[in-house]
């Protein structure tokens, strides 16, 4: 079995609106738990550009 790469996350205040965390650089998402709670994250763009750049489009990850 081959090691999962890792992409780190940061919370989402709701605050603010998706359009405007792209244009700073983030890419917003939400993360759906088995109780089907949502939770609103934050992807770094740099991070999922470099992350993409290194697996390829299609991978399985561990978010942290």
């Amino acid at each position: 079995m081959s090691n999962r790469e890792q992409l780190p996350i940061s919370p989402r205040m709701p605050q603010f609106r998706a359009r405007e965390l792209r244009r700073k650089g983030y890419i917003p998402g939400i993360l759906y738990d088995n109780g089907n709670q949502s939770i609103p994250v934050l992807f770094g763009k740099k991070n999922v550009d470099d992350f993409i750049r290194y697996t390829g489009r299609n991978a399985v990850f561990d978010i942290s």
